[in-house]
């Protein structure tokens, strides 16, 4: 439920450069592909999957199904990203900008995890949250590739 439009292109931005299989949204309280997107994307909405679910639960539950992990981006989370396993199949979760995820989805999640932060401020903008989070993904799958 990432409403900022130009948050938004910054996630699919990020999701290219980590060669992300797809993104999936809800279908209500979602910022839509507009033009704004598009131009904060750097063009990468033409290239990343965006999938509509009207119900992003029952989504999560089928990827879960299917053998993919559920891990949230979560502030409060005591697990720190770095310590945590991330090589297989993996569905990030990244809330909204004004309320985070969702309690309800949270709690099915396989994983939560944090990003270490040492200054006075909690948390990170979603779309550089989810930045970071998606490059530490790739990076262990990647690193987990070359045994």
């Amino acid at each position: 439920r990432i409403q900022d439009t130009f948050n938004f292109g910054a996630i699919l931005r990020c999701c290219d450069g980590a060669n992300v299989l797809a993104v999936v949204v809800g279908d209500h309280g979602q910022a839509l592909v507009t033009p704004h997107v598009a131009r904060s994307s750097a063009g990468a909405v033409n290239h990343i999957a965006v999938v509509q679910s009207p119900d992003l639960i029952a989504t999560a539950r089928r990827l879960q199904s299917l053998g993919w992990q559920l891990v949230a981006a979560d502030c409060n989370a005591t697990q720190c990203v770095w310590n945590s396993p991330l090589k297989g199949l993996t569905v990030l979760i990244i809330g909204s900008e004004a309320r985070g995820i969702r309690p309800e989805l949270l709690e099915i999640c396989d994983q939560r995890v944090r990003i270490p932060m040492h200054g006075q401020v909690t948390s990170l903008n979603a779309a550089v949250a989810a930045g970071i989070l998606l490059y530490e993904i790739r990076r262990q799958q990647l690193s987990a590739a070359a045994f």
